[in-house]
């Protein structure tokens, strides 16, 4: 059985008898396949993320001679998206850069990025930096995709 989560206005009358439900919408769920393109700018890298469930996701960031895997969980209220990475995985093919990016992921370990998501259709979103500049925009894909580095 799915359940899902809603965000809803409930309003109790006299004993309980009658009960009034007001703007009740289901919260949006990120859980599936995303893919997009995305970068500080909003363009640049490639990106498949995959939430798992509610609270756990893992993301591919491709750029020429570059990939990265990154674990992460994550919390999401129907708007703003927390997520703290739990492990970065590299492969690049300059080893001065593979290596200078293994460095910077081990940093990222711990660390939380907070982001606004906005949905711009059911399988549509946008994501914006704290500063509120486009970070990227996503598809929700009907299959689930494997994340991993090959």
């Amino acid at each position: 059985m799915v359940m899902k989560n809603f965000n809803c206005g409930i309003l109790l009358f006299g004993l309980g008898v009658s009960v009034v439900l007001g703007g009740c919408q289901p919260k949006p769920s990120l859980v599936g396949t995303w893919e997009g393109e995305v970068g500080e700018d909003g363009r640049g890298l490639l990106l498949t993320t995959v939430y798992h469930n509610e609270k756990e996701m893992s993301a591919i960031l491709m750029a020429p001679g570059l990939v990265s895997h990154i674990d992460s969980t994550y919390t999401f209220d129907g708007k703003t998206l927390v997520s703290t990475a739990t492990g970065v995985e590299v492969k690049a093919d300059d080893p001065k850069i593979r290596k200078t990016l293994e460095e910077v992921g081990k940093k990222e370990i711990g660390q939380t990025l907070t982001s606004t998501v906005v949905f711009d259709g059911p399988d549509e979103m946008t994501q914006k930096r704290e500063s509120g500049a486009v970070w990227g925009s996503l598809r929700r894909h009907s299959q689930e995709v494997k994340v991993q580095i090959a």
